[in-house]
């Protein structure tokens, strides 16, 4: 299935390759796409993959039973000499789509490069030579916020809409996971106080600027760093990322400067580079349908995912073995209205935005994509979402570029909670738990995420007696409540009591539940209990269920 579509992905390319290539509209060009012919004396073979891919990318693989094929095997080296020679400074390489992005002085250049025998195609990229700013708004909706409570604090909101405290509870805050953050830039990650559990840790793996193609990332931008801090952010009492505990990549793929192909250039070799790595989940808080270069731009009819290179990239990279979270694009009051790409790619999670209380913020993207699948996938809080500042404090803004990571963030924690689960499966999961999944609309997609309700999903298919009576109760250990989840298979009176070792009642309530109802009973007021162990039971018309708890 793969090398099919790599053949339609070429097919693609070779459609859309624009002709002109030195200057256009006044603009001169400088950077281009460069499409090889075929991958012939790379030195390496299909056979012998721990030469080019990290032990981690080969675990995923033999995981998920993923084949691997043509597209993992690095470009041939002697071509992207042949390049340097005719002139072309090599800034980028993607071997899934067997393409190059480089840099070139003069047309004279430009021509050498297209008289390679072993070039398909040029196509031009970006005009002029871009010059990085040095530092990015927040934008006029962001606003400081001076509200302090406990536990979640600002983050509580965002977090308890879509259960993810809940995940938070059972211990699955995203240990083991790998995530990489493609955005802008991340300026002082490497200095506010909210990422020091993560730099304490070592749980930056790495960074990479593929704009200026360097090492560092934090220098400049705050786009990327409000987005990496809904993930991994964390003040004590103010803020709690959705996977604060997840390992990170961070990479700078975002122009802020112009707008041209180039970034998907970007975006294309930190997702090779996340993939090689053995990367689990990415974020991408981008969209792109208009350029500097009108040429350059997406139409609506465009929103296939077979068109951009970037959307065929992330296709490419979920049926790698990835899950790929988009945000859907902040263009719904405009005449666009419609989602941007990456968000039509298939096989990924594309995500739109609601406000506090649930209700569409009207700035989120519209669907579908423009061949009739439903987008966006999910939405989450990305109206007044919580987020760290350069200030190192909690600020509000607006955008699905918010209410993407915090849905990825809790994706890798219900992941962390059974690794072996497919990707689509998982994505599967966390659709069918949402609030709309049976009737899906173009606003809101399949709804609001219900990560308990997954979860939940995930233990029934581990383990069938949880899909009759087995509770799940959590969080174990508490402090002053417990929640007990029921998926009942007998209608009647429940009642449900906590008792110390001596057998003493200490809680007594009566509920009346429904057969087959998927839901959560909480217990409050238990912080006047002495620490120790208790055990919750749940007698029903068919029996009595025990289960062990800890009070701190």
């Amino acid at each position: 299935m793969i090398k099919a579509f790599t053949t339609v992905t070429l097919f693609t390319l070779l459609l859309l390759a624009a002709s002109a290539f030195a200057q256009g509209d006044g603009k001169y060009y400088n950077k281009y796409w460069v499409h090889f012919a075929n991958k012939q004396d790379n030195g390496y073979s299909i056979e012998s993959p721990s030469e080019y891919l990290s032990p981690r990318a080969l675990e995923r693989r033999e995981k998920f039973g993923i084949v691997i094929d043509s597209t993992d095997l690095p470009i041939t080296n002697a071509y992207i000499e042949q390049v340097k020679l005719a002139g072309g400074n090599v800034l980028h390489r993607s071997k899934w789509f067997n393409a190059i992005s480089v840099e070139v002085d003069d047309s004279n250049e430009v021509n050498a490069i297209r008289e390679l025998p072993f070039v398909i195609q040029m196509q031009p990229v970006a005009a002029t030579k871009i010059q990085c700013l040095q530092g990015e708004s927040d934008g006029p909706e962001s606003r400081k916020s001076e509200v302090r409570s406990v536990a979640y604090g600002q983050s509580t909101t965002q977090t308890t809409m879509v259960k993810g405290h809940y995940l938070h509870e059972l211990g699955y805050k995203g240990e083991g996971m790998y995530i990489a953050v493609l955005d802008a830039g991340f300026e002082r990650v490497d200095q506010i106080s909210a990422f020091d559990s993560l730099r304490h840790h070592n749980r930056i793996l790495g960074t990479y600027d593929f704009v200026r193609v360097q090492e560092n990332v934090y220098d400049l931008g705050s786009h990327g760093r409000n987005v990496f801090s809904i993930m991994a952010g964390n003040l004590p009492n103010e803020f709690l990322g959705s996977a604060p505990n997840a390992s990170y990549f961070l990479f700078r793929t975002e122009e802020g400067a112009t707008e041209y192909k180039i970034e998907e250039d970007n975006w294309v070799a930190a997702v090779e580079r996340a993939d090689s790595l053995g990367v689990d989940l990415v974020n991408t808080s981008l969209g792109y349908t208009d350029y500097d270069d009108p040429t350059m731009s997406y139409t609506y009819s465009d929103m296939t995912g077979r068109i951009a290179r970037i959307s065929i990239s992330a296709t490419i990279a979920a049926r790698k073995g990835m899950i790929i979270v988009s945000s859907a694009g902040n263009m719904g009051n405009s005449s666009w209205r419609y989602i941007s790409a990456p968000g039509d790619a298939d096989s990924i999670l594309t995500i739109g935005a609601v406000n506090g209380s649930g209700s569409f913020a009207r700035f989120s993207s519209y669907g579908p994509t423009a061949d009739g699948r439903v987008k966006p996938d999910i939405v989450g809080m990305g109206q007044g979402t919580s987020y760290i500042g350069v200030s190192d404090t909690v600020e509000q803004g607006n955008g699905t570029s918010y209410s993407a990571p915090l849905l990825a963030g809790f994706v890798a924690c219900l992941w962390q909670s059974n690794p072996t689960l497919q990707p689509q499966q998982l994505i599967q999961l966390v659709r069918e738990s949402a609030s709309s999944f049976s009737k899906p609309t173009d606003s809101i997609g399949y709804g609001i995420p219900d990560f308990q309700k997954a979860h939940y999903e995930i233990l029934k298919n581990q383990n069938p007696v949880y899909g009759n009576m087995m509770p799940v109760v959590y969080p174990n250990p508490f402090v002053d409540k417990v929640d007990i989840v029921l998926n009942a298979e007998i209608t009647g009176n429940y009642k449900l009591e906590m008792v110390d070792l001596m057998g003493s009642r200490v809680y007594t309530e009566d509920r009346n539940v429904s057969v087959a109802s998927y839901q959560t009973y909480t217990l409050t007021d238990l912080g006047r209990l002495a620490s120790g162990l208790y055990v919750v039971r749940i007698t029903y018309p068919a029996g009595t269920v025990k289960l062990k708890i800890l009070k701190y």
